[in-house]
């Protein structure tokens, strides 16, 4: 994935009188804190300039690891630690690595130490917990730790039994009862634009070769007494679907109308349709359905199809999806299965918080997945700041930006205890990263919030809470919401109605002969929750906030994501304030709420009563929200 570090560019004044950097970086530690030293040093003989004589950053040379203030290195001294550094390098793609060098200095990043943790795990037999990476991050400490502890084995993932029919996992259990209300809110469209010479006849032999290779893309689901299983189908009718149109602009009509719901009882719960249009131009749609894929997957198919299409071979696949549903459904008996039911049966206990934000609409009786998405960016120099600063606090950037964003859902809501959806990938075991299928499971992160305490104690409790959820991540959740027997509102969803992801950008190598590739930028008219925010994590951070649209209306989505700047800025500038002193208000806001404490003209004649005033505002707005209580609306 692409990973971002602060750096400087340098030009000696008098070459005569420069200090070494390793002198620059010790002086600027006893001024600065450390998430502010570069990374990087960059020695220039003159800085290159625009025409305008200012700083031309693009021409600035990307640094390299030559370029960083070197780390005393120490060889790896035992067959653990050459076993450790080999995994290291692997993972981190970067040589070499000592035994002293830090992993997240080293470039590593939350989902990288996920996949060193399942490499580590397939090596050793050993679950090192995510807690043991962010409390000593080196290969050094993670040796102490395997040698200081034994681990029962955990049941390794084989082949299932050869049978007609197979279980689903818990997911796709709850995932098939919401088809019916959900619409196409649980598709995953991959929509990509091609341009230059595309070989039509290619191009479906490569998808009929994924077709082929993986089962998901060959499953259907039915009923078989009571029970709920999928079906592998040896063979499946799947045909290319070709477009011709003259102009791309009515393309979005078009993809509205292809995502249609599948049928679940027939496979494949996959479609794929090209639209062509002059000048070598093309639009390649490919649709999942959720119960057979999740977003690692879809990610994994590209790659795959890419390289079909280039012609190159690919390896055997000795496991396939049904067989983790089997290993889950065996997995249940295990003794360590009822000690992650324990975890999160005390978790869950006593009252559900419900989320309270204010609406701008009344809330359905019946769940609806109508939605939109709003996209934003932070500045980079706040993106910057906030990458720092998780380093400096031994954190990551996804516990970081969570944080703010509980600290949003207070400041909205007036709530102090808070349940927000964190998936996890799901992919434990190093087996589990090649298959398709859907493995993605959201946890729960259930916060308790006092305004008296810092942003810094919330980040430690969201940190702490994401490290124990880690350890019982592969509990499915549905199951425990099953035997909790929870009263189920049927205007929201079971548990929480937001959701905080945080996804990498991995920038992909992976090109088609004679063709240029663009993502086709999709505007989501489906949600699953409330309000799920996306983070995506490149030099500037972005984000995507898909809300439901009966709900909320863009500008209060847009509110609330000038708030969530608000509190991020001053997060960075002073972490140490307690809660309740952060204020999520933009300049203009202040202004305005200035302007109606300065005498009070905007709100009305000083010589109206408050009921007057009250009766003037409802013959002005009669259909505005005037009131909202336990999740309804009233004008």
């Amino acid at each position: 994935g692409e990973q971002t570090a602060l750096a400087a560019y340098l030009v000696w004044a008098n070459l005569d009188e420069a200090i070494t950097l390793q002198e620059l970086r010790a002086d600027l530690l006893e001024q600065l804190p450390d998430y502010m030293i570069p990374v990087d040093w960059v020695v220039l003989d003159e800085l290159p300039l625009t025409p305008n004589g200012k700083v031309d950053r693009r021409a600035l040379p990307a640094p390299t690891r030559s370029d960083r203030v070197e780390r005393q290195y120490i060889a790896p001294r035992t067959e653990d630690e050459q076993r450790l550094v080999q995994i290291w390098e692997e993972v981190l793609q970067l040589s070499p690595i000592g035994v002293t060098d830090h992993f997240f200095e080293m470039g590593g990043h939350s989902l990288t130490a996920i996949r060193l943790l399942a490499r580590i795990r397939n090596e050793y037999q050993i679950e090192v917990p995510l807690q043991v990476i962010f409390t000593d991050s080196t290969i050094a400490g993670i040796c102490r730790f395997l040698q200081q502890n034994q681990q029962e084995k955990e049941i390794e993932i084989t082949a299932a039994p050869r049978q007609e029919v197979y279980p689903v996992t818990s997911a796709q259990k709850r995932l098939y009862v919401l088809h019916d209300f959900a619409g196409t809110a649980y598709h995953i469209p991959l929509v990509q634009w091609l341009y230059g010479s595309l070989d039509l006849a290619r191009l479906e032999v490569a998808l009929q070769t994924l077709v082929e290779r993986h089962e998901a893309l060959r499953t259907s689901f039915q009923f078989v007494e009571g029970q709920l299983v999928q079906q592998i189908h040896p063979r499946v009718t799947f045909q290319l679907k070709v477009h011709h149109l003259r102009h791309p602009e009515g393309v979005e009509k078009e993809l509205q109308a292809a995502i249609r719901p599948f049928v679940l009882e027939n496979a494949p719960l996959f479609r794929a349709a090209v639209y062509c249009f002059p000048k070598q131009k093309y639009l390649l749609l490919l649709d999942f359905h959720h119960l057979i894929a999740d977003g690692q997957s879809v990610n994994l198919l590209w790659k795959e199809f890419v390289a079909l299409y280039r012609g190159e071979s690919l390896p055997e696949l000795s496991l396939q999806y049904k067989d983790y549903a089997y290993w889950q459904m065996n997995r249940q008996a295990k003794e360590g299965f009822v000690e992650h039911e324990k975890y999160w049966s005390e978790k869950l206990s006593g009252e559900i918080p419900m989320l309270e934000l204010p609406t701008d609409a009344p809330r359905p009786a019946v769940q609806q997945f109508t939605g939109n998405v709003y996209s934003w960016s932070l500045p980079i120099g706040l993106s910057q700041s906030l990458k720092q600063f998780a380093k400096q606090q031994g954190s990551t950037l996804y516990a970081v930006l969570l944080a703010g964003y509980v600290l949003l859902l207070m400041k909205e809501t007036g709530q102090e205890e808070l349940l927000v959806g964190s998936p996890q990938a799901g992919r434990s075991q190093l087996e589990m990263e090649q298959i398709v299928g859907m493995f993605v499971n959201t946890l729960p992160l259930r916060v308790h919030l006092q305004a008296e305490g810092s942003y810094l104690a919330l980040l430690k409790e969201v940190s702490k809470q994401l490290w124990e959820d880690y350890q019982h991540r592969d509990y499915p959740i549905e199951e425990l919401l099953a035997k909790m027997g929870l009263q189920h509102d049927q205007s929201r969803n079971p548990l929480f109605d937001t959701l905080f992801v945080l996804q990498n950008l991995e920038q992909s190598e992976d090109t088609l002969p004679g063709l240029a590739a663009s993502p086709y930028e999709w505007e989501s008219r489906t949600t699953k929750f409330d309000l799920t925010w996306t983070a995506v994590d490149a030099e500037q951070i972005t984000f995507a906030i898909e809300y439901a649209s009966h709900l909320f209306k863009e500008e209060t989505i847009a509110r609330m994501a000038a708030h969530y700047q608000q509190l991020l800025t001053q997060i960075v500038a002073a972490p140490d304030r307690s809660l309740h002193e952060y204020s999520c208000l933009t300049v203009d806001e202040e202004k305005q709420l200035l302007a109606y404490a300065d005498g009070g003209q905007q709100i009305g004649s000083s010589h109206q009563t408050l009921v007057e005033r009250w009766e003037r505002q409802v013959e002005q707005t009669p259909q505005s929200i005037a009131l909202v209580d336990q999740g309804r609306s009233m004008t």
